[in-house]
């Protein structure tokens, strides 16, 4: 986890006020995308075999069903940080883009992944 992550988590543990409605949608952002970036990592390494071969025939539908739910979650927890990052502009704390951009392109990287394993499997071919 990036530290602003972990930041966010334990000042939505400790249920304090927040500082404003912007710090908590943020706080909130960054925890959810974290932690369907964990879903998601953890999803693809049960598709995908240890040599990079198709994953063994153990692999159910439901594995493919909660992939496929998790994409959705991750299209629509993507579009809050471009969200997020346009409210901010161009010319907002130069540290708060970087971290929204971070947060938000981890979260690519692993959905990307995820995407294409479970496209192979739907479409029925690698």
């Amino acid at each position: 986890l990036e530290p602003w992550e972990v930041r966010a988590a334990r000042r939505l543990q400790a249920g304090g006020p927040a500082r404003d409605a912007e710090s908590a949608a943020n706080d909130a952002l960054f925890l959810e995308g974290a932690a369907l970036r964990l879903k998601v990592d953890d999803i693809a390494q049960r598709m995908k075999a240890p040599s990079g071969e198709p994953a063994p025939s153990t692999e159910t539908a439901q594995d493919l069903d909660e992939a496929g739910e998790c994409l959705v979650r991750a299209q629509d927890v993507d579009r809050r940080f471009r969200q997020a990052l346009e409210a901010v502009g161009p010319g907002g704390p130069p540290e708060h883009l970087n971290e929204l951009t971070r947060s938000r392109f981890r979260l690519l990287r692993a959905f990307s992944g995820l995407w294409l394993l479970h496209n192979a499997r739907v479409a029925g071919g690698e």
